[in-house]
């Protein structure tokens, strides 16, 4: 306490004595020989004295590397303004007078990144002594700003080249430099985009007849249309999508490829311009307050399914009825619709067991942080396409729960309900209760190498269930896909500590020819490892060892032998402890040649 007393006494007398360096009388202000304004006086001898306590508390209660942070603040005369000061002053974009830019030590960078550690050690100190913590918030606040001010000014400097700044009459506008930096965040996604159609090029069969598309419309906010071609020349239903960048279109359209390795032949028709855009665009073509959005087309992709349907209402009518007819054929005689539900349930549970949920592996995106003016956070990924069409129920993988027909408390007579309408002679009938066009399915497509897999996207799955149930050969739905997406992270798919197994698994997976990318691991912290991806013959091998082996039943009930085609034999997902053993030891042979 005495100690303290005697810093206060002698604070007010060298405070009463004016500055010591430059002599100016006590109140006013001081300079820099450079012109710079000096802290207040009261405020450097109070740091002086601090300093001097300091290092003394510093050779007893702090480690090393403590020291020697406080040691080069000491010794670096480092002095800003208040936040207020320097904001109002040197605000980002105002102009300033020549003879007020100061060139920048390099130091001085240093600094500014040190100062929030060493004030939280000078804080921690403090406590230490008097049982209390002195803040410094705005301080450190202080330093945080400018610290994010170098680096966004640092970024700037490298995306502004000298042909860029030739165009402008005066220094870059914000405006501008956000520009070039989604410039070149579409230029990756491009030659991301081009990379993959090199990719699918190596893996074609030849001797299949290719997929023939034909994209009708492609609007400036990404959103385009696309009609696949049959053998004949005749038009199917389209598809609507929506590409980041128009490089993208054909690696979406490839995705829809049964085989995926069947080659594809993309043409677009007259008039349509591939619009490349000077702006990231808003994921899926609109998004609220997006600075990429075009005010001519606010939309999304939408397929119209209700649309659709009223378009050919006679060919559904008839293809749903035949459907009905094979559904009465295959009915056991004299079984009730309870009993028969009873049955189904009970077996599809015991040798069709629902496979787990993907989760955010079906996002297909991931998010880009601006690094010039404000936080701007991009959903980036190269698109999706989405559809109406019949789908088969029996590539349904799951429906949203761990058993099949599990609505005990969810609308348990829906399911009855609607395999009891599948008996009814009246189409008509049937069709107002599964209510197909105006309550429609909408499911997920999992594209995979021999065929698709489904998934419940957001509305069906009672319908899917009693699909299922009823062995329904068919059923129309609105399906969604993504393109596979750009980079995924161990913390989207499994739990923190099991990140290490899975990134074992994804380097078995590189190293067999069935992921294609390039994994770039954090040893530290396994769970925020990067894979960046360019081809799977999957997306659910990505996923932790259960969710994989899940997916793999599915699969090969869906697509008998496709799996052992890969090299992936029915042993290698009997189990957890089979799969990750597997990919967890090194490949005997090369990848099969067997295309994907």
């Amino acid at each position: 306490m005495s100690v303290l007393l005697l810093g206060v006494t002698l604070i007010g007398v060298l405070d009463s004595l004016g500055c010591p360096t430059c002599w100016a009388p006590s109140g006013d202000d001081c300079r820099r020989p450079d012109g710079r304004a000096r802290a207040p006086h009261r405020d450097r001898i109070a740091l002086a004295l601090a300093v001097i306590s300091l290092k003394w508390i510093t050779q007893r209660y702090t480690t090393a590397d403590v020291a020697a942070l406080l040691e080069l603040l000491i010794t670096t005369e480092h002095t800003l303004g208040t936040r207020e000061q320097r904001h109002k002053a040197h605000a980002f974009g105002a102009e300033t007078e020549d003879d007020e830019r100061q060139p920048a030590p390099e130091w001085e960078v240093q600094m500014l990144l040190l100062a929030t550690h060493l004030q939280e050690n000078i804080e921690h100190i403090l406590g230490m002594l008097n049982g209390r913590s002195l803040t410094l918030t705005r301080e450190r606040n202080q330093a945080s700003e400018f610290a994010t001010t170098l680096y966004h000014l640092r970024h700037a400097v490298a995306l502004v080249s000298e042909s860029t700044l030739a165009s402008h009459t005066g220094a870059p506008t914000l405006d501008t430099l956000q520009r070039l930096q989604d410039q070149e965040l579409n230029a990756h996604l491009s030659a991301r985009a081009r990379r993959r159609d090199d990719l699918a090029e190596r893996r074609l069969d030849r001797s299949l007849p290719p997929a023939r598309w034909q994209v009708t419309r492609y609007d400036r906010n990404g959103v385009f249309h696309a009609v696949p071609v049959d053998e004949q020349g005749r038009p199917r239903p389209g598809h609507e999508g929506w590409a980041a960048v128009p490089a993208a279109v054909p690696d979406l359209l490839r995705t829809r490829s049964v085989p995926s390795c069947r080659p594809i032949e993309v043409t677009w028709q007259r008039g349509v311009i591939p619009y490349i855009p000077d702006r990231v665009l808003p994921y899926g073509g609109w998004l609220p307050g997006h600075r990429g959005n075009d005010s001519s087309r606010p939309d999304a992709a939408d397929p119209g399914i209700e649309e659709l349907w009223r378009e050919g209402f006679d060919e559904h009518r008839a293809r749903f009825a035949s459907y009905m007819r094979r559904v009465r054929q295959a009915w056991p005689e004299q079984v009730t619709v309870d009993a028969f539900m009873q049955q189904r349930t009970a077996e599809l549970n015991a040798t069709h067991p629902p496979a787990p949920d993907l989760d955010e592996l079906l996002r297909a995106t991931y998010e880009h942080h601006s690094t010039i003016g404000p936080r701007i956070s991009d959903t980036l990924g190269l698109g999706m396409m989405s559809t109406c069409e019949w789908i088969d129920p029996a590539a349904v993988a799951e429906v949203g729960y761990r058993r099949w027909n599990d609505f005990a408390a969810h609308r348990p007579g829906t399911v009855p309900a609607m395999l009891g309408a599948l008996l009814n002679p009246s189409v008509d009938e049937a069709l107002r209760i599964w209510a197909l066009d105006e309550d429609p399915i909408r499911v997920m497509r999992i594209a995979g190498f021999a065929g698709p897999l489904y998934t419940l996207g957001e509305n069906g799955a009672h319908r899917l269930t009693a699909a299922r149930l009823a062995g329904l050969p068919g059923i129309w739905a609105s399906v969604e896909q993504a393109a596979l997406p750009l980079q995924v992270r161990p913390y989207q798919v499994v739990a923190g500590q099991d990140a290490a197994k899975l990134l074992a698994c994804w380097r078995g997976l590189l190293a067999r020819g069935l992921v294609t990318g390039h994994l770039e691991e954090n040893p530290d912290l396994p769970a925020l490892s990067t894979l960046h991806l360019d081809d799977a013959a999957a997306m659910w091998l990505l996923t932790g060892p259960r969710t994989a082996i899940g997916w793999a039943a599915a699969y090969d009930r869906a697509y008998p032998g496709a799996l052992a085609d890969l090299g992936i034999a029915p042993e290698r997902y009997a189990d957890v402890a089979a799969w990750t053993t597997w990919l967890s030891s090194p490949p005997r042979d090369p990848p099969p040649a067997a295309s994907r």
